[in-house]
């Protein structure tokens, strides 16, 4: 009798302890740094295996809203393509609060730059 109580006391304890993935919010943002009109789309991962995509874009400075609780390992992406125009843009990716992943690139009209790193 004692042993099949620790034995479920035992059960219940290791049923309980689960092993919990580390999460991140993220944002996406790019910013062109140069002058002259620029219209460009975007395309991002929201999560899992959603894709958001917003566009067309002609601001100086986008942000996307903020995706929350992104598992460690998830594959974060972001497309822009630009549709008129050239220029120099900054792409940048936030975790948290603070910059995680910033590249600097110069894209053509009717040209694409993904940037895609795993969290």
């Amino acid at each position: 009798m004692r042993w099949s109580i620790l034995s479920l006391l035992l059960l219940f304890f290791l049923l309980g302890c689960e092993s919990r993935v580390e999460t991140h919010d993220i944002k996406y943002r790019i910013q062109r740094l140069s002058n002259g009109p620029v219209t460009y789309r975007v395309v991002y991962a929201s999560g899992g295996d959603a894709t958001l995509q917003q566009g067309p874009i002609e601001d100086q400075l986008w942000d996307s809203p903020v995706v929350q609780d992104v598992d460690n390992g998830t594959e974060l992406l972001i497309t822009m393509e630009v549709i008129s125009g050239n220029g120099q843009f900054e792409v940048t990716i936030f975790r948290g609060k603070g910059e995680w992943e910033v590249e600097t690139a110069n894209v053509d009209p009717n040209r694409t730059y993904t940037l895609s790193k795993i969290l």
